[in-house]
């Protein structure tokens, strides 16, 4: 999947902690965003969300992504 890790005219970061609407059941192999690309699949659902905040999210989203990631056990 690509995508832009931030919108820019909200300045807000499209990596979000918790997808609040039905998504579909398909992992998908790497998030790429102009940051990095993110492995995904055949990792943990801790270890992907480490590769997203880490090499696909926006590194002013990071903190708050990593706080949301520990707050729900990953």
């Amino acid at each position: 999947m690509t995508l832009a890790s931030c919108h820019v005219k909200s300045n807000t970061s499209k990596i979000v902690p918790m997808i609040e609407e039905g998504v579909t059941s398909f992992q998908h192999s790497y998030v790429v965003t102009e940051e990095g690309i993110a492995p995904c699949f055949g990792h943990s659902e801790s270890e992907q969300a480490h590769n997203i905040i880490n090499f696909a999210a926006h590194p002013d989203a990071r903190a708050e992504l990593r706080s949301a990631a520990s707050k729900m056990g990953f």
